[in-house]
This record gives C-alpha cells, structure tokens and sequence, in this order.
C-alpha cells in the first residue's frame, strides 16, 4: 500500500513538473524575443504567475498606466498568468489587427466562452460563425426596413420607450420632487425592446421569466467574468474556494436561462409560420427549415446555436444598451446646458408630442451628436471581447506569437487627449462640423472594429437614440449633488460591460 502511495506521488510530481515546465518554455521564449524588440515591450513579468499591479477593479487604470510606459508603438504586452496578452491602444493599429483574419477572427478559451458552450456569435468559430453572422446582421437589418409600422423593429422601439416615459411619469407623480433612480424603468424599456425583436410577445415584462432572464444578466456579466479574470488562464481555479460557489451560481443561472430560452423556442415552433415572421427566432426557424429542405441538415443553424445566440441577443444587448442609456442619464443631468440644447432641438423638430424615429436623426444633429459622445465618454464596452491569434502574424512591424490573447483598449482611446481635447468634458460640439451637421470620429469605436464588429450596433444605437430623446423631450432633469459631486466622481463598475455607479436625479415633467 505504501509502495502504491509512493508511486502515485511520484506520477504526480513528474506530472506536474512537466506541465510546469510546459508553461514556462513558452513564456522564456517570448520574454527573449521581447528583450530583443521582436514583440512589444511591457511590465515585469514571472514564470507561471505573469505580472502584477493589475487593477481587476479598474483594469483601464492599469493600462493607461503600462500604455504610457510602454505602448510607444500604439501597443503592449502582459502576461495573465502563464499566457501573453497584447493590448492595443491606437485606433488606426486596432483597425489594421482585427481587420487580418488571423488576428480578428480567432477567440481564446475564456470563462465566458465556457459559460455560452462555445456557441452564440460572439464564441462560435469558423464556418458556424461565419454564417450565422450573415444571418444575424440580415435579419435585423430586414426588421429594420420600411416605416412606420411596417419598420418592425424601430415600433417595438418606440413601443417601449412610450412605456419608459409613463414609468417615469409615474414615478414623479407618486413620489414628487423626492430623488429616484431612473435604472428600473430604463432596464424595463431595453429589456422589452429586445424581447419583443428576439420572441415577440412570447416574454413580455409580467412574465416571470422576464424578471429572471433580465436578473441573470446582471449576475452572469458581473459576477461571472471580466476580461482580466484569472479564470480565463486557470479554468481550474472555480472548482476550490473563493471562486466555486460563485461560479456554481453563475452557471446554475446560466443553465436556468438556456431552459427558458428552450421554452419559449418550442413555443414558436407550434405557432410558426413561414409566411408570417414576426421576430429573430421566427426568422431562425425559417433559415433553419430552408437548410434542411435544401442541404438535408441545418449545417450552422443548430438548436445550440439559436438557444445561445437567443441569450447573447437578451445579455449583451440588455446589458450594454441599459450601461449607455444611464450614462446618457449621468450626463445629462449633471450638464444642464447640454439638456436645454438637446430641449430646444427637439421642440424645433419633433414638438412635444411626437415620439422620434432613427431616422429623425439627420434633423436632429445635437442630438446625435450627444449620443455619440454618451457613447465616447461611458465606454461601456472598454475592451470588447478578447481575439487570439490562429498563428504568428506581424503587426506593425513586430511578431505576434501565435494563442496570443489580443484585446483593444477602447476606453482610452476615446479618452485620450491625443485624439479628444478635453476629453473628460461633455462637449457633444466635438462631433458637429462648423454648420452644426453631425460628424463621426474616426477614433470613436463604441461598437468594436473589424471582422467581429457588433452585428447588432444599428438597433442598438436605435435604442438609445429614441429612447434618450424621449427623455430629454418629456422631462428636466438634475442630478442629486451635481454641484458639490462632478459626474467625473462616479464610479465605473467593471464587469462585462461597465455602468456608472449608483445615483439619483430629480426630474419634472415638462
């Protein structure tokens, strides 16, 4: 027995010694080729641990910091653990990566890749991916055509947005000029337009499963995982304390919203029709059955894979629309004189009792130009979701090895004063040209860039411009001590996408 004993350890130690050694050779070689300028320099680093300083609170502190030290070439390097990470932090530099397929096409292993099985748009790889992005993008963009209420997509909108301002109104009315926060009904507006483009009335707000999809999100993408998560490297670690119990419920709630999800999709399948598709998973099923009469399966279109993109439509969407439409709440209500010009636009334009169309936009630049810079200022999205890179590829004149993890830090940029003057000024100015036309910024990049690009940014610029404009049409709005306490005091909460943190407004019907 103790002979057995005995070995057993010793099959153990020679086997972890291996793996240890396995994870150090690598790392060895790249920090070589980083001493002789072959990849981009970057903090110390350690065999098997990485670097240290890292701010898993505020990750973009970090980086502006190692950007300022080492990113002379618009880029860094840093070790998570055992494996290396390229951080880019020039627009142009990030265009020109995720553009090349080697770099913008590849996704690592993460906790939030395991979390969705390696499927939906934004973890499914290869043709899979390929193909259902088309779908994606071509059925929302088919939602989209038309007008008025043939333009399905722009009156499930507006639909929600009528709700928002009677939850506001009846908040004001109930409790007056008492403070409140305007994240519950915002919340309820994002998560009915999306549910009503995703399943139609299949999951309306007094649905129970409403209530516990829209709750997952939060504890999905703010307890599950950030892209600075030592999970992502050491998979093993949510199996031992600390991490276990969080991550059980995390995926206990992620398996619980796969079964709704499953729900509500048997459910359209008894009422399908193919001549009347009235949402995304209707529009799916139609794809689906048009594979399988043409090709003998469904190839890409699997069950899988509509369950999964079903939730990334819900959790992304929710989760980034709600963070940037209470940034536009923040902003505005601590910048008065912004508030009033939008006001008056909006007077000029629409009066009062018109509710506003993305196509509004072109008569209404002050407006669009204010959500571009809600968009610029909150960041929600401050990395995107990380690339790898299929084999070594040279970018900008240096060798990135191959499984290197690539992420863009996006929330720099468009705070840097090397691409914005004041760029911790509410200024929406900086996006109108000299005849007050609206003007994009070719550093702006709220939604990504390159191959996998946000396939969902026109509906969800939808959403914030109508409902933002509803706001500012119907209310006043001041923030509670926006005085004595400048927006620029808010907290940004990190997690998969990052909402400013807890606060309060007073507003008025106007």
């Amino acid at each position: 027995m103790a002979f057995l004993v005995m070995l057993f350890m010793s099959c153990a130690f020679i086997l972890g010694s291996l793996y240890a050694v396995a994870l150090i050779l690598p790392y060895l070689r790249v920090m070589s080729d980083r001493r002789k300028g072959r990849i981009p320099q970057g903090p110390p680093a350690y065999p098997l641990i990485g670097t240290l300083g890292l701010d898993d609170d505020a990750p973009w502190v970090t980086y502006k910091q190692w950007a300022q030290q080492y990113g002379k070439d618009g880029m860094f390097t840093f070790f998570l653990g055992p494996k290396l990470h390229l951080v880019i932090t020039d627009p142009e530099v990030a265009k020109a990566a995720y553009k090349d397929p080697i770099i913008g096409e590849g996704r690592p292993e993460t906790n939030l890749s395991r979390l969705f099985n390696h499927h939906a748009l934004a973890f499914s790889k290869g043709q899979m991916w390929k193909d259902t992005r088309r779908f994606e993008i071509m059925a929302l963009k088919d939602f989209g055509r038309g007008s008025g209420s043939k333009n399905l997509l722009e009156s499930y909108v507006q639909n929600a947005a009528r709700d928002l301002i009677q939850d506001i109104s009846n908040q004001i009315n109930s409790t007056p000029d008492q403070p409140f926060s305007t994240r519950p009904a915002v919340l309820k507006c994002v998560a009915n337009s999306i549910a009503s483009t995703l399943c139609g009335g299949a999951l309306r707000s007094d649905d129970p499963r409403f209530t516990r999809i829209t709750d997952s999100v939060n504890v999905v993408f703010t307890e599950g995982t950030t892209p600075a998560s030592i999970l992502n490297v050491f998979p093993w670690l949510s199996h031992i304390p600390p991490f276990r119990q969080k991550q059980a419920m995390v995926y206990g709630r992620m398996a619980e919203s796969a079964h709704m999800m499953e729900e509500i999709i048997a459910e359209h399948r008894k009422h399908f029709d193919t001549s009347d598709v009235r949402d995304f998973i209707d529009a799916y099923l139609k794809e689906q059955q048009e594979q399988i009469k043409n090709n003998g399966d469904a190839g890409s279109f699997t069950d899988m894979q509509l369950v999964y993109m079903s939730i990334e439509m819900y959790f992304a969407g929710l989760d980034a629309t709600l963070g940037s439409l209470q940034w536009a709440v923040l902003l505005l209500s601590s910048v008065p004189e912004v508030l009033q010009k939008c006001q008056e636009e909006i007077y000029q334009v629409l009066g009062q009792g018109t509710i506003a169309s993305y196509a509004d936009r072109g008569q209404l630049p002050y407006c669009e130009a204010t959500m571009s810079e809600v968009f610029r200022i909150g960041s929600v999205d401050p990395f995107g979701l990380p690339h790898q890179c299929t084999e070594d590829v040279m970018l900008n004149g240096y060798t990135i090895p191959k499984d290197t993890t690539v992420f863009v830090d996006y929330v720099n940029i468009h705070h840097s004063d090397v691409y914005y003057k004041d760029p911790m000024v509410f200024r929406p100015e900086r996006f109108l040209d000299d005849q007050g036309k609206f003007v994009s910024s070719p550093h702006s990049l709220p939604f990504a860039t390159g191959r996998r690009m946000c396939s969902g940014d026109h509906f969800a610029k939808m959403i914030v411009f109508i409902s933002m404009v509803s706001m500012i049409q119907h209310f006043d709005m001041t923030r509670v001590l926006a005085r004595s306490r400048p927006w620029t005091d808010i907290l940004r909460i990190n997690g998969v996408g990052v909402h400013p943190d807890h606060f309060t407004i007073r507003a008025s019907l106007r």
